[in-house]
C-alpha cells in the first residue's frame, strides 16, 4: 500500500487482553480526504481501534502510520499534537467547567506557555492567544448549534447536548484527522441528520479527514466514501456504502446465519 496516499494505515494491527483478542492482524487504509466509516456489531472492536491508534492502549502487534509517519509506540499527547483528535462513547466532559471552556481546552496542543506574557499583562485581562481560542471556540459551538449554550455549565448539558459539545471540542484542535466514535449515539433521527450535517462540513469546509464509528450501518453507509466491516477484531469486508450494503458477510455479522 502507498502510504504518502493515507493519513492513517494500519498494518496487522493487534491488540491481546487477557484471553481475548479484541483486533486480530487489522489492516486499515483511509485516504486523505474521505469519510471512512468504520462498523461492526457492538463487541467488534471498533472502540478498541480507536483506543489503539490514538495510544490509550498499546499494541500487541502491528504498525500504525499516520500521514506516513510510524505512530505505533509514541505517547498519546505526542499522537493528539500532531493532528489526531476524537470523541469518545461516554460523552466524557468536565462538569465544573462552562460548555465553552470544555471546548477551549480541546486546543491544548495549539497552544504555547508564554510566561513573560502571563507576568506582563494587567490584571483581568485575556492574552491574545486566549481571546482568539474563545472566538474559534464559540465558532464552534455555532457549528454544531449550540452557540446559545456557551455559558451553561457541562454538568447541566442532556446527553445529545454533550456529543455535540465533544465534537466541537474535538475540531478546536484543528486535526488533520477526526475520529467520531458513535457521535450520534442515543440520538433521534434529526439529531442524527444534524451531526450528519456537521460531518460533511468538517470534511467539505474545514479539510479534515474523518473516521466514523458506528454499529448503525444506516448511519455509516449514507455518509461514508468507503467503509471497513469488522467483526470478533477481523477485517470482514471493505469497500464503497454500496458494496457493503450487498456483501453477504456484513449482512451475516448483523443478523446472523438464517
Amino acid at each position: 500500500m502507498e502510504r504518502n496516499r493515507h493519513i492513517l494505515l494500519t498494518e496487522g494491527l493487534t491488540k491481546d487482553f487477557i484471553g481475548l483478542r479484541a483486533l486480530d492482524k487489522l489492516d486499515i487504509a483511509v485516504e486523505k480526504g474521505q469519510i471512512h466509516g468504520l462498523i461492526g456489531p457492538n463487541g467488534s472492536g471498533k472502540t478498541t481501534f480507536f483506543n489503539v491508534v490514538t495510544a490509550l492502549l498499546p499494541a500487541t502487534e502491528g504498525k500504525v502510520y499516520f500521514d506516513s509517519t510510524d505512530i505505533t509506540t509514541l505517547k498519546p499527547h505526542v499522537i493528539a499534537n500532531m493532528g489526531i483528535s476524537r470523541t469518545f462513547q461516554g460523552g466524557k466532559l468536565a462538569p465544573g467547567m462552562t460548555v465553552l471552556e470544555n471546548v477551549m481546552s480541546g486546543a491544548y496542543t495549539r497552544t504555547s506557555t508564554d510566561i513573560l506574557g502571563t507576568f506582563l499583562r494587567r490584571p483581568f485581562t485575556a492574552s491574545v492567544q486566549e481571546e482568539r481560542m474563545k472566538r474559534q471556540a464559540l465558532e464552534l459551538l455555532e457549528l454544531v448549534g449550540l452557540a446559545g449554550s456557551a455559558e451553561r455549565w457541562a454538568r447541566e448539558l442532556v446527553w445529545v447536548e454533550r456529543q455535540l459539545v465533544q465534537i466541537a471540542r474535538a475540531l478546536a484542535a484543528e486535526p488533520k484527522l477526526l475520529l467520531l466514535d458513535e457521535p450520534t449515539g442515543g440520538m433521534g433521527a434529526e439529531e442524527s441528520k444534524r451531526v450528519e450535517s456537521i460531518i460533511r462540513q468538517v470534511r467539505d469546509e474545514l479539510g479534515m479527514t474523518v473516521i466514523v464509528v458506528g454499529h448503525d450501518v444506516r448511519l455509516v453507509v449514507g455518509i461514508s466514501d468507503w467503509i471497513t466491516a469488522i467483526n470478533f477484531g477481523e477485517k470482514i469486508s471493505q469497500g464503497t456504502p454500496e458494496q457493503i450494503q450487498n456483501d453477504p458477510k456484513v449482512v451475516e455479522a448483523y443478523l446472523g446465519k438464517e
